[in-house]
């Protein structure tokens, strides 16, 4: 049986998953994991990942997913950067890694920034829309 590296912590608890190239392995959940693992998969696809963060915006229709995070960690990838944990935030039906805290952060400057840009365009319709009244 293939064990973790990654120490237990109090907060963090043992399971046995069956891999499709390794059989069981033992794996210790951080305690942000959901718990969700499959059986059959390679060894290094398995990781942990948390529930969901949405960032949902309101539109005419109906709520409309901007992006969601997660937290992930593979602790048996072949790249060491991806042993964890990370965020993982789907933007435009893909995910991409951020792996500091910076990262994050810059990801929010922008979001940020894009909001800046997106209340100018709104005082302009606003000006349109009054054009268009005093005709």
């Amino acid at each position: 049986m293939t064990h973790d590296p990654t120490p237990a912590l109090p907060d963090q608890r043992p399971i046995t998953v069956q891999t499709s190239d390794r059989g069981p392995v033992a794996v210790t959940c951080p305690s942000w994991c959901a718990g969700r693992h499959e059986d059959g998969e390679q060894l290094v696809d398995l990781g942990h990942v948390s529930e969901n963060t949405e960032l949902l915006v309101h539109t005419e229709r109906g709520p409309a997913e901007l992006a969601h995070l997660l937290f992930a960690s593979y602790p048996f990838a072949t790249q060491d950067t991806d042993h964890g944990p990370a965020v993982a935030v789907k933007l435009a039906y893909d995910y991409f890694s951020f792996r500091t805290d910076t990262a994050l952060y810059q990801l929010a400057d922008e979001i940020a920034a894009h909001a800046v840009r997106i209340r100018a365009i709104a005082r302009q319709l606003a000006e349109l829309q009054a054009a268009e009244v005093d005709r």
